[in-house]
Order: structure tokens, then C-alpha cells, then sequence
């Protein structure tokens, strides 16, 4: 290269920061944090610029190494001139070499390891980017320590979950993407704020109670609770909080992510209201009605089969029943019974059931007919989710048809 290319080369500006570092979080924080050392420089060794964490590493003023009265190959052992030869060709057919390990000289005569790797600039032609990572005890340390931290942010930033790190004392001191676009609140470092900033006031006295069992347990915390979005509304979310310990065991922080689940919920609560309203009908109307599994198992009698028979619900889910229809008529109904449960066809039939002593007018003979109909729900696949039967009497219809 000429000496007029690299006066020219020298003489535009060139801002490192806004260069490399436009969208480049990750790159920011290693030149913000100092545990990367940044040179542009050419090939032969020319020095352009240097970050002050190259200035740190090798022990030479930023004015020493950009006046070109330092080069690379000064400060390189020869033992390692081999290494930054084969760097060079990599270089020159790929645009990009390493990383790589060699060492340099210090200012004061010592080596330094260090991982390097080196990437050409296409506005700079016959010049490359540079990092450096001394691999000394303490700054090798500091850089895996910032590798965490970094793994941590992309993965809190990939994960569907809103997630949140608090203070022991539940202050909210970072929130993921999701968070911040979802509530609107954005962590101040100043003043960190707590849950009640988005939790729904009539979840937080609750939410608050269980976390504090949970710090004095030193538990992971799990609740479920509404979340305001940035435009009012809220939604429910299960919260999970993890405690993070220092090595003396304190607590340090909690790590939380929070799962959408409103859909779920509204789910839920419109079974239990469909499940009240089938009880509140079951009990209103005169017919014996109950409910079995797949298996043909009883779960649920309304308050008619209480009346009639005396039978409490524990009885009656142990099969107690059986005892109650006419031992005549018995064998007929758990024949057609066990026909639908195999089939998942529903069934009729008729027999006679036992009345309670001291219910109604029981004369000489307490049975009374009653027609049995059963009939299956399925899900969406056609499997038997449940079955539902009643029991009506027509005792006054066998009588005038005999």
C-alpha cells in the first residue's frame, strides 16, 4: 500500500463506536465494560486506533500506539510470527481470521496471551478490525462473567414468557422486551419499582402474602394473578419466581417469568359456571339424574337420588345403588349398562328401584318402576368423555297398563 493510501485512509474519520457498534448490543457492552481491546490497523502492522482497553492491555499510551511509533510485528515474539503469517492468508481469502491465541509484548517486557481475532473493513481498504482478549487471570474471569450475563439477556430476550429479575426485596431491576411492550414500564435504575405497579389491586395483597412465605421459605414462588397491559386491560398470567443465592447463601435476586394463561382461565371459569349451572338444573327437576366416567364409574347424583333412595353420595359412588334395584330386574339393567359402556351407545330400560323407608307413602311393596336413559358425551375426537343418565318414575303408567 502507498504512503498517499494511507494518508488518505488516515485522514477520513472514522468513529468506532458509531462503525461497529450501530445495533450491536452485545459489542457495546464489551467496549462500554472495557473487557475488550479494539485496534484498526493494516496488514503491515500500522496502527490507526485503539480503544482504551488496548491501552490498558499492552501497557503503551494511546499516542504511543497511534503515532506508528509502535507496530504489531514490535510487539510480537518471534516464536509467534508464524501465527499472524497464517492469519494474514486467512485473511486474504476469507475476509475474516480466528479467533486465534498468541501473545504480545507488554510495554514492561512481559507476554500476554491473549484470544484474537481480526476482520477486514471494506470502507477501509487494506485495514482491519481487531479484538483482543487478555487471558489473564482476573480480565479472563471478568470476560466469562460478561458471557453469562449476555447468554442471559438472549435467552430472556428469546423466550415467549415475560420475564422480570427482582431485588430480595421483590423491586423490579430488569424486564425482558416482552414485559416492557406488554405493560408500557420500562426499568429506571434509579428508582426500581415493585409488582403493584402492574399487578391488579385485587391480586396484590394476595401475591405480596405468598412471596414473603416464599423468601422466608427460600422457595420458588408461583402464583396466578392479572396483569395490566399498557392500555388498561388486563389479563391473567402465572407467575414463577425463582431465588438466585450469593455463595453465603443470601438471597441475591429472583428470577421471574410470567406465562400468559388468561385464555385457560376464562376457560376454566366458564366450566365451573356450566358445571353450577348443570347442578343448580339436576336439583330442580324431578328426575333421578347422575353422571359416570368412561369407565362407568359414578360421579355425580343430584338431590332427588338423596331423597328417594337415603342413600348419601359417598354411598352411592360405592356401588351402594345396586342394592336398591329389585333383584329381578337387576341382571337385565347392568346387562344393557355394560352393552352401552362397550358400544358408547345410549341405553333404555326399565326396572324397579327401591324406595327409602319413611319417604312419601311406602305401602306393602317399595319398589317403584322407573325408565333408566343414559346417553354419552364425546370430545371432538369421538371418545367418550362422560356420560349422563336419568332415572324417571312411572310407576302411575305401569299401574294403569296392567
Amino acid at each position: 500500500m502507498s504512503s498517499s493510501g494511507q494518508t488518505d485512509s488516515v485522514s477520513r474519520p472514522f468513529d468506532l463506536s458509531k462503525q461497529i457498534l450501530t445495533d450491536a448490543f452485545a459489542l457495546r457492552r464489551f467496549v462500554d465494560a472495557n473487557l475488550l481491546a479494539f485496534v484498526r490497523c493494516d496488514t503491515s502492522g500500522r496502527y490507526f486506533e485503539v480503544n482504551q482497553a488496548m491501552v490498558e492491555l499492552l501497557g503503551y499510551s494511546k499516542e504511543e500506539l497511534e503515532s506508528g511509533a509502535v507496530k504489531w510485528n514490535d510487539i510480537t515474539p518471534q516464536e509467534h510470527s508464524l501465527v499472524d503469517l497464517g492469519a494474514v492468508a486467512e485473511l486474504d481469502k476469507t475476509g475474516k481470521a480466528g479467533p486465534f491465541q498468541k501473545e504480545l509484548l507488554h510495554k514492561d517486557g512481559s507476554k500476554i496471551p491473549v484470544l484474537m481475532g481480526v476482520v477486514s473493513l471494506p470502507d477501509y481498504p487494506d485495514q482491519v478490525l481487531a479484538y483482543l482478549i487478555g487471558l489473564q487471570g482476573k480480565k479472563l474471569f471478568e470476560y466469562k462473567q460478561f458471557l453469562e450475563e449476555s447468554h442471559f439477556q438472549l435467552l430472556a430476550e428469546s423466550i415467549p414468557q415475560l420475564v422480570n429479575v427482582c431485588d430480595p426485596e421483590g423491586r423490579v431491576i430488569y424486564s425482558n422486551k416482552r414485559f416492557v411492550d406488554y405493560t408500557g414500564l420500562a426499568v429506571n435504575d434509579a428508582e426500581p419499582y415493585g409488582w403493584d405497579a402492574c399487578v391488579h389491586p385485587a391480586d396484590i395483597e394476595l401475591m405480596k402474602k405468598s412471596g414473603q412465605k416464599c423468601v422466608e421459605d427460600r422457595t420458588m414462588f408461583e402464583y396466578e394473578a392479572r396483569l395490566r397491559a399498557h392500555d388498561g386491560s388486563y389479563r391473567w398470567y402465572l407467575i414463577l419466581s425463582v431465588p438466585i443465592f450469593n455463595a453465603d447463601g443470601a438471597i441475591r435476586e429472583w428470577f421471574a417469568t410470567s406465562t400468559d394463561i388468561d385464555d385457560k382461565k376464562r376457560q376454566q371459569d366458564e366450566i365451573i359456571e356450566s358445571e353450577i349451572r348443570f347442578r343448580m338444573l339436576a336439583d330442580a327437576i324431578p328426575q333421578i339424574v347422575w353422571s359416570a366416567d368412561p369407565a362407568g364409574n359414578f360421579t355425580f347424583f343430584n338431590h332427588r337420588w338423596t331423597e328417594f333412595t337415603g342413600l348419601s353420595v359417598e354411598q352411592s359412588l360405592n356401588d351402594a345403588w345396586t342394592l336398591l334395584i329389585h333383584p329381578d330386574d337387576l341382571p337385565v339393567y347392568l346387562s344393557e349398562w355394560n352393552k352401552a359402556l362397550h358400544s358408547g351407545d345410549s341405553y333404555e330400560v326399565e326396572f324397579r328401584l327401591k324406595r327409602a323407608i319413611g319417604v312419601g307413602k311406602v305401602s306393602g311393596n317399595p319398589y317403584r318402576w322407573h325408565l333408566g336413559r343414559a346417553v354419552a358425551l364425546r370430545s371432538h375426537t369421538g371418545s367418550i368423555v362422560e356420560w349422563f343418565g336419568t332415572w324417571t318414575e312411572i310407576e302411575p303408567q305401569k299401574r294403569r297398563n296392567s
